[in-house]
């Protein structure tokens, strides 16, 4: 069985290889929140095949959950691992949209609901891209200390971060948040 930190390296592989699309989604003030679920569906559906996986589910019922929904499911080695998806468009690079907070909102939401309704041993993950943001990194400390810095506060167990290139001025980066 894969572990779950390979499976989400070889997923950020994947999306990173094909972060051209991420062009259209920023000029478009696009969220790609369907798009990211299905590559990372594409990626556990080929471990099923290899056996790597003992199984998945997309829009698994959450136990006890009244009919709320989780993302992503899949198990390995007997444990189940919880995915929760969001796509933080910002309103950095002179890009209009949604207030970044409200989109952060959505994230802490998401941990919160994976906190009531999955316990241990199943392992709880939010993944979301958040773009664009400047290249030459002068959106970084408004980013940390306003919106990273209170995901941060959320007592998580670990977070990892992968960015990539969207265009020469911009870059994105995809957070997975481990509670």
């Amino acid at each position: 069985m894969s572990h779950p930190n390979v499976i989400f390296n070889d997923a950020m592989v994947d999306l990173l290889g094909k972060s051209q699309y991420f062009k259209i989604f920023t000029r478009r003030r696009m969220s790609c929140e369907k798009w990211v679920q299905a590559e990372v569906l594409l990626r556990l559906d080929k471990l099923e095949e290899r056996g790597a996986i003992a199984g998945y589910e997309a829009e698994k019922q959450y136990p006890a959950g009244k009919g709320e929904r989780c993302d992503m499911y899949f198990e390995t080695g007997g444990s189940g691992h919880w995915v929760e998806l969001q796509a933080v468009v910002t309103n950095y690079c002179g890009i209009s949209g949604i207030n970044i907070t409200d989109r952060i909102k959505h994230v802490k939401e998401d941990v919160e609901r994976l906190r009531g309704f999955v316990k241990s041993p199943d392992r709880r993950y939010v993944l979301f891209p958040a773009y664009p943001f400047s290249a030459d990194g002068s959106d970084d400390a408004s980013w940390k200390a306003h919106h990273l810095g209170t995901l941060m506060a959320l007592n998580l167990a670990n977070m990892r971060m992968w960015e990539f290139n969207i265009e020469l001025n911009a870059v994105g980066r995809f957070y997975l948040l481990e509670l």
